[in-house]
């Protein structure tokens, strides 16, 4: 069956299908340093008593009416009675019997790293598990890597070798992603199953094998070579099933440069990672199955707004407002704690599935310094940055507002225009001045936030280069100014065919939502010699090395965060209008001269990007929405560079086995269909 759209979305249906009902409005929400609630922790057996069956589904009675927060579960599971019409049953797990650790080291990279040392191997060893916690005060069963949230930190240098030996106990398959490293080279290495590689299997082990070039920067990882700009900053690593980071399954990933224009020690004399993200009570594929399956979830065929808002995977959630009753417990906020007197990079990541944050940081203006890792210039002296899912941003903030004991509020607001509009979620953090020796204060900071932020409610969905005229800086060449191929890719909102005949509210390009042919990669057929399957997958393929524009229109009806695997790109032109083609591009003025680089894109509703690349690094490369939930319900294309090449590749036999005994017409990620 063709996964052809057949009826195109609008605002109308957009208006009654954003707000998913809750039982209670989430207005101010705070972010706590408790995982498991110290007070009143949940044993596996007490878990199944307070409706987390391991069984049978809970069944969930959607609200009309918002019970007020005074009345508790008991009084909004009463209101839920005497007002709902429809009832929802997913699935809660049982809660493990071991729970999850918040290791301060993983949000600190080693301020003792030796950046001129002699490229070396890396090595590193994931268990992929279960575990129970509690992020937001809700226990719920989390996935994540050696029994952490956020998980372990990847640290190399330009030029080092990371291996990184992955054990899945899951019962799922997995796979990680290494977020913003070009695998230039080693494509097979990417970590998307259905593109780049067929899923680790459960009680199998799977090895992660590259080499890192001409980067630096921050980077991370999740659940799933060189480049023509010399920089890169951070990364992260994340899991790339289905949505499985929605569950824990992320972590930071630094890598270090000599060249990197900001220095440690010179530029700024501390490292810290901060992590953002949006957080749900249920497990994501829960939520992906109740959208591909039954087309809605809680009654909504959008994208759920998380249920909590979390700053270093701490945060705190409403507990009268859970859909189903459990041991919750109120927590505390998160802390970050700095020397005063000195200057701090905070490398900042969103790792969540949906929302957009402003960050902010009472009395503390601060310098932008890298963008996805890539240096940037433009930034300077700001008080708020819009960091969207998938995007990396390295701040320099000066701690010279006071002295020790001082404390000021960080704070994540969830921007509404980028998600459902008027829905407004804060998260805070205590940013605390502490000298070396001396305790921290326990109190809450009394400070007010900058009065010239923006307003949350109200701002349209921007990206940072949209308020600041930014550019990159090292580049080691310009964009090209002739180009030899160029790409429209049409952003689409609509509902669209499963693979069982069934119909799905889902997102596409050029009307064609993506189905995962998850044991059949789209790398493997590539290197076989095959064609992608126009009706499974939307695809550009740029056959010989030069340069290239991929023309990105947002003609849906919300914000999309793209992000673009095995290389950063130029963004030489965006704005508004969603119907621009390669004539109208011939035509615009074109930023060629030190345009800003990076992998990860905010495009606005109605609006349009212009991204010129070098097509230098064979491979398929995913392009996608880094809104988990999009794609999860196909928003994803697949940019396809030298396929001769990639045919000449030769891939490790353990990557081949990977795919060995498996259904080659199965699809994905939803589990049920699969």
């Amino acid at each position: 069956m063709l996964p052809l759209a057949i009826i195109p979305l609008g605002l109308a249906w957009l208006s009654t299908a954003l707000a998913r009902p809750r039982v209670a409005d989430y207005h101010h929400r705070d972010t706590s340093s408790i995982y498991a609630p110290a007070s009143t922790a949940l044993s596996p057996s007490s878990a199944t008593s307070t409706g987390t069956s391991p069984s049978s589904a809970s069944a969930i009675t959607a609200l009309s009416t918002t019970p007020s927060a005074s009345s508790g579960v008991a009084g909004a599971l009463a209101v839920a009675s005497a007002t709902s019409t429809t009832t929802y049953s997913y699935f809660k797990p049982p809660l493990p019997t071991n729970w999850v650790v918040n290791n301060p080291a993983n949000l600190k990279p080693n301020a003792t790293w030796d950046v001129h040392a002699s490229p070396t191997t890396r090595e590193y060893w994931f268990d992929i598990g279960y575990a129970a916690g509690a992020p937001d005060g809700y226990p719920r069963r989390m996935t994540v890597v050696n029994n952490q949230f956020p998980g372990p930190l990847i640290e190399a240098n330009s030029g080092d070798r990371v291996i990184v030996h992955v054990t899945n106990h899951a019962h799922h398959g997995q796979a990680l992603h290494w977020h913003g490293i070009h695998q230039n080279g080693t494509q097979y290495m990417d970590g998307v199953p259905g593109v780049s590689q067929c899923l680790i299997r459960p009680n199998t082990t799977f090895t992660y094998d590259f080499q890192i070039n001409d980067q630096w920067g921050t980077y991370w990882r999740a659940s799933q070579q060189p480049l023509a700009v010399d920089s890169i900053a951070h990364v992260r690593w994340h899991a790339h099933e289905s949505n499985t980071l929605a569950d824990g399954l992320i972590g930071g990933f630094i890598v270090h440069s000599p060249i990197e224009p900001v220095y440690e020690f010179i530029d700024y004399d501390e490292d810290r990672i901060i992590f953002l993200q949006d957080w749900m009570h249920d497990e994501s594929q829960v939520v992906v199955d109740a959208l591909l399956e039954d087309g809605n979830y809680y009654g909504s065929g959008a994208a759920p707004e998380g249920d909590a808002s979390l700053i270093n995977g701490i945060g705190e959630g409403n507990c009268t407002a859970v859909h189903v009753p459990a041991n919750c417990s109120t927590a505390h906020h998160a802390n970050i704690d700095v020397p005063p007197n000195k200057k701090i990079r905070f490398r900042i990541i969103n790792s969540g599935s949906h929302h957009t944050f402003r960050l902010s940081i009472d009395n503390h203006a601060f310098d932008v310094v890298e963008a996805d890792g890539a240096s940037i210039k433009g930034a300077y002296q700001i008080h708020e940055v819009p960091v969207a899912p998938g995007e990396r941003y390295s701040l320099i903030v000066d701690t010279d507002q006071g002295s020790d004991g001082d404390l000021f509020w960080l704070r994540a607001r969830t921007a509404a225009n980028c998600i459902a509009a008027g829905f407004i979620e804060d998260a805070l953090a205590r940013f605390r001045y502490v000298s070396p020796g001396s305790e921290p204060s326990t109190s809450d900071p009394e400070t007010q936030p900058w009065p010239d932020l923006k307003d949350p409610l109200n701002e349209p969905c921007k990206d940072l280069d949209e308020y600041y005229t930014i550019n990159s800086v090292n580049l080691t060449i310009q964009p090209p100014t002739d180009i030899i191929m160029s790409a429209q890719m049409n952003s689409n909102f609509g509902t669209f065919v499963n693979t069982t005949g069934g119909l799905f509210t889902g997102f596409a390009f050029n009307n064609v939502s993506w189905k995962n042919t998850i044991n059949q990669p789209l790398l493997l057929d590539v290197e076989q010699g095959r064609r992608l399957n126009p009706a499974y997958v939307p695809s550009a393929i740029f056959e010989q090395l030069g340069g290239g524009d991929i023309i990105l229109n947002n003609i849906g009806v919300v914000a999309h965060p793209f992000h673009l695997h095995g290389r950063k790109f130029f963004i030489v032109a965006r704005g508004s209008g969603s119907n621009i083609t390669e004539a109208d591009v011939a035509n615009m003025q074109l930023n060629l001269t030190s345009p800003l680089t990076r992998d990860s894109l905010l495009v606005g509703i109605d609006s349009f990007a212009v991204l010129r690349i070098v097509s230098d690094t064979p491979g398929v490369w995913p392009l996608h929405c880094h809104i988990g939930w999009h794609l999860s319900t196909g928003k994803l294309a697949a940019i396809v560079i030298q396929p001769d090449v990639v045919a000449q590749l030769p891939q490790p036999a353990d990557w081949e086995q990977l795919c060995a005994g498996t259904n080659p017409d199965a699809f994905g990620p939803d589990r049920r269909r699969a």
